[in-house]
């Protein structure tokens, strides 16, 4: 690697050319430090907010599950009443008469 030697002159402007580049790189390190530093944060940021959204997607994932259950449960319920009744209204003489009735006419 060849070195440049100093300019000796009173007047010669090579030290501070090189000192004003060695500025200009130390500032452009300083910037790329920085934006570094931003992007770090936003992505910190971003995946605050997917854990977020994803805890918030498995909470309502468990109350649509939960609410489903119970309505499948109130389903049943419901059907079993409603078997119930049939039975009893089968059992019934006047509507077990007209249901007959009923069949004879619709199936003519």
């Amino acid at each position: 690697m060849r070195r440049e030697r100093s300019c000796s002159q009173p007047h010669c402007s090579c030290g501070s050319s090189k000192a004003r580049r060695i500025e200009e790189l130390e500032g452009q390190v300083a910037h790329a430090v920085s934006e570094l530093a931003e992007r770090t944060r936003t992505i910190d940021e971003f995946r605050q907010l997917v854990e977020r959204q994803e805890a918030e997607q498995r909470a309502i994932r468990t109350t649509l599950q939960t609410q489903l259950a119970a309505l499948a449960a109130r389903l049943r319920k419901h059907e079993v009443e409603l078997e119930s009744f049939e039975q009893q209204l089968e059992a019934a003489p006047l509507v077990a008469e007209l249901a007959a009735s009923w069949n004879v006419r619709t199936r003519a």
